[in-house]
């Protein structure tokens, strides 16, 4: 009695663990450019809190001062997080985020209503720049509002 021989022969078992190896690295690509793309989110999403969290303290700190007073202070605490001023600029020279500067900061007074007067901070101009800069690509914050009413 002879075996008859199968009409599909299974590849060698070096081929298959090839084919695994390719497989794994081909995958292994795709989830770590997916991990580095959350990773980039995330510091895309904390800088943005940042630039909101020092708009809100700079406002805050504004509208506790005499209207169009302590403008350079307001605008280094929301620049550094310090309200250190050295004759016309901010004393702690280390921006909280790259880039951040006195120019990128305003302060505004405007009225809510008759017995209600506002400050308003603006941050606005920054350049986020990731820390993956092979693409070469760059997002600019859309501008920053932090209104607070200020007592008369």
């Amino acid at each position: 009695m002879t075996m008859a021989m199968p009409l599909h022969r299974s590849p060698p078992r070096a081929a298959q663990a090839g084919a695994a190896v390719l497989e794994f690295a081909v995958l292994m690509a795709v989830l770590v450019t997916f991990m580095l793309l959350v990773a980039e989110y995330g510091r895309l999403m904390m800088q943005y809190q940042t630039l909101v969290k020092s708009a809100r303290a700079a406002a805050r700190y504004a509208s506790t001062q005499p209207p169009g007073t302590n403008t350079l202070q307001a605008q280094c605490l929301a620049v550094t997080g310090s309200l250190a001023v050295s004759g016309t600029a901010c004393a702690t020279t280390t921006p909280l985020l790259t880039g951040l500067g006195t120019s990128n900061v305003a302060l505004s007074t405007g009225t809510l209503d008759a017995t209600t007067a506002t400050v308003k901070v603006r941050v606005s101009g920054l350049v986020y720049v990731p820390a993956f800069t092979t693409l070469g690509l760059s997002i600019t914050f859309e501008p920053i509002d932090a209104v607070m009413p200020q007592p008369k």
